[in-house]
């Protein structure tokens, strides 16, 4: 994020709601910006993030703002969140699940609460434990089945 003074405007374009202006800053830096609502004034500071490629500006304002590699955390944590999401999944998971079996609501309900149950239980199944190499290599090799020309394929 680079902060700067607006030395030069001119309005470019409309497109959709957006109107499109032609930016210089005082670093230096020219380039596009669209924008809805914010109207952009000579002297005005302001903060953005550009775009190299494009030639174009992104105003960033305080809320808006998050480093590049930092996620945005939210109010209820990842933790609730997370749940939120598994619990409408497992509802629509039980929605499907029922329909066309005329259950009630409340039945749906208890379809989705065991399927919930399920992702979220913690005990995994036992695996077989993995043979060594050294067993596996000196197992007797599988036959190979051929055809009447001889050819395993």
């Amino acid at each position: 994020m680079k902060t700067s003074k607006i030395t030069d405007v001119m309005f470019e374009a409309k497109w959709k709601d957006f109107d499109i202006y032609k930016l210089q800053v005082a670093n230096g830096q020219t380039g596009s910006i669209l924008t809805k609502t914010w109207k952009p004034q000579i002297g005005e500071e302001f903060s953005y993030t550009y775009d190299v490629e494009k030639s174009r500006f992104k105003r960033v304002t305080e809320s808006s703002y998050s480093p590049q590699g930092a996620s945005k955390s939210y109010s209820g944590g990842s933790g609730s969140k997370d749940k939120l999401i598994v619990r409408q999944v497992a509802l629509k998971a039980a929605v499907e699940f029922s329909a066309g079996r005329n259950l009630k609501a409340d039945q749906v309900l208890q379809v989705a609460e065991i399927f919930n149950d399920w992702v979220n239980t913690t005990e995994q199944p036992a695996e077989a434990p993995t043979p060594p190499p050294s067993a596996v290599r000196e197992q007797a090799p599988l036959p190979v089945a051929t055809d009447d020309d001889g050819l395993p394929f």
